[in-house]
């Protein structure tokens, strides 16, 4: 993955997968299967728009739905005073800094400063297993698109978009299960007869 980002003109809560992938990582990731990266070549005295992290600890106490999608009324963005704004601490990042976290792992950018920007370098690795995780930019546009984008597409359409086949490895009781709760009203016999085989 790589993305360089010049401007932000306002907060923008990213919290862990849900624009890199349209399904949901399984669980529970003895060693995480993505590797990601922020590479800052600007000083955060001069830019500003710290990216912040929550804790894995301060996240499950925030009780945060693993489906949720970064959408416009998703319960964090809309409330301020949600507990992992309290709890979230700012990387101090100068030229050269690189911040490394799991996929998982709650995270958003603050806004830069006026006429200010901030460069980054954006990165990642994945295991090959985890075909889940896309490397591509349709994701956050089908993510803004709605769950009745996704709901209405044949599973051979889905692949297309990163949603792993019927018949991958990745399919199992939950992850089938989490599929449906992402995506409601989607067809999921089709993922679990192949896992059932598996």
């Amino acid at each position: 993955m790589l993305h360089w980002h010049f401007r932000s003109d306002e907060p923008r809560a990213a919290g862990s997968y849900s624009n890199n992938t349209l399904c949901v990582p399984p669980r529970p990731p003895q060693l995480p299967e993505t590797l990601n990266c922020i590479l800052y070549y600007s000083r955060v005295e001069e830019s500003g728009g710290a990216t912040t992290v929550a804790s894995f600890s301060d996240t499950g106490q925030a009780l945060i739905p693993r489906t949720y999608s970064v959408v416009e009324d998703w319960p964090i963005r809309r409330s301020r005073q949600h507990a992992l704004y309290t709890q979230e601490k700012a990387v101090q990042y100068r030229p050269g800094t690189v911040l490394l976290y799991r996929m998982d792992t709650f995270h958003r950018g603050t806004p830069i400063k006026p006429g200010a920007e901030r460069l980054t370098h954006h990165f990642g690795f994945k295991r090959e297993s985890a075909e889940w995780m896309s490397s591509n930019h349709v994701v956050p546009e089908v993510v803004r698109a709605g769950p009745e984008f996704v709901v209405g597409l044949s599973p051979k359409q889905r692949s297309v978009l990163g949603i792993p086949a019927v018949g991958d490895r990745y399919w199992n009781a939950e992850t089938v299960g989490l599929l449906a709760e992402r995506y409601p009203g989607i067809d999921t016999a089709p993922y679990a007869a192949a896992s059932a085989r598996l």
